[in-house]
This record gives structure tokens, C-alpha cells and sequence, in this order.
């Protein structure tokens, strides 16, 4: 599975795995160059499959953010540790991101 697409106007972004380095410049390369070209104007980021996130790929989606602007951006589907990650720097505010709900455990 890729780590972005895109499709009429907007970027997915959903890495599976560790989100960290090696793809954030690849991912943050393509699509600065999509957005700077117009063909892109929305950027999502689906956490939903990824396991960590390091600084450089925090700084990357920092950089898109700016880019597109905050009405164009936008969080979704982080696991619990990915949020506390994420609110321990304040990007939950930033970004508008809820806070998940915990799954129960089945026994």
C-alpha cells in the first residue's frame, strides 16, 4: 500500500507502520510539489495504521499545514498513544484533533 495518494484535489496520507524519516521526505517532497502545482488543495492524514511518528515527520506535516491552511487540513483516526504524542506538544489543539476513545479489551 502506498503511503499517500491522491484524488481530485486532495492527498491521503496513511502510513502503516513507524511514520518516520525516510518517508516523510518523500511523502513531503511529492506533495509540496502537488500543492505548489495546484493539484493539490486538501491534505488528510489518516493515522489509523500507524504505529510512530518521529519529529522530522511531524515537521513535514507541519510544513503541509502551512501550505494548504487550517479550513484544508485535517487528522483523523489516531491510536491513544499517537494522540498522547501528539497532545504533549499541543498539535491536538493546532489541528483540532479529539481524543479517542479507548477500545475494551476482550478477555
Amino acid at each position: 500500500m502506498p503511503d499517500y495518494y491522491t484524488r481530485k484535489g486532495a492527498a491521503t496520507i496513511r502510513v502503516e507502520g513507524p511514520f518516520i524519516l525516510t518517508r516523510s521526505r518523500r511523502i513531503g517532497k511529492a506533495l509540496e510539489d502537488h500543492i505548489k502545482h495546484g493539484r493539490v488543495t486538501d491534505v488528510r492524514v489518516d493515522l489509523s495504521r500507524t504505529t510512530f511518528i518521529d519529529g522530522a515527520s511531524l515537521r513535514m506535516l507541519l510544513r503541509l499545514y502551512k501550505k494548504v491552511g487550517p479550513d484544508h487540513f485535517s487528522v483523523r483516526n489516531m491510536t491513544i498513544d499517537l494522540f498522547d504524542a501528539f497532545h504533549a506538544i499541543h498539535l491536538d489543539e493546532l489541528w483540532n484533533i479529539p481524543e479517542p476513545e479507548e477500545k475494551e479489551e476482550s478477555c
